[in-house]
């Protein structure tokens, strides 16, 4: 979709299109490197919102101003670090925070509903078209997304009483 996006709405050449996927990619490595090392002191709950946020103001950045291909790259590379890197594997340690004595169970709900969201998705997107309004589903999902685990960091403050580590 990136590589799309910034052909279409960017009118960006093919090759440097195609340079958002690696952007994005890196920005997803290191972001599971930056974490790994950052998750010893601090605890995943914590990142959570944080990445969200990231993901919705890059998204919503890539939709604003889409034509420049520097802030592209930069901004591809800034929702692989806090969309891609990050939010998937801290919700799942967090849900089984949640759910102590169901870790299977909550497991496979987590990847039954990842599955189901990978069929449907591009369903959706197939039926919106315009890949500019694409580009807005995406932040509109990732304005949900911050919504829903800053509410869910608050319930994890008043379950467990803390935080952090």
């Amino acid at each position: 979709m990136l590589t799309q996006y910034g052909q279409e709405i960017g009118h960006m050449a093919q090759g440097a299109a195609h340079s958002l996927v690696s952007w994005y990619s890196l920005g997803s490595i290191i972001c599971v490197l930056l974490t790994a090392v950052l998750g010893k002191k601090i605890s995943e709950i914590q990142f959570v919102p944080v990445y969200t946020l990231g993901a919705f103001v890059s998204i919503l950045l890539m939709w604003l101003f889409p034509s420049s291909a520097f802030l592209m790259g930069i901004l591809a590379f800034l929702v692989g670090f806090f969309a891609a890197g990050g939010v998937m594997q801290l919700a799942l340690t967090v849900m089984a925070d949640f759910f102590p004595a169901g870790k299977g169970t909550v497991t496979g709900f987590f990847y039954t509903v990842g599955s189901i969201a990978s069929f449907t998705i591009p369903l959706f997107i197939g039926w919106i078209g315009n890949m500019r309004n694409v580009m807005l589903f995406d932040v509109v999902i990732a304005l949900i997304g911050f919504i829903d685990t800053t509410l869910i960091a608050i319930r994890y403050k008043k379950l467990f009483g803390k935080l952090g580590k």
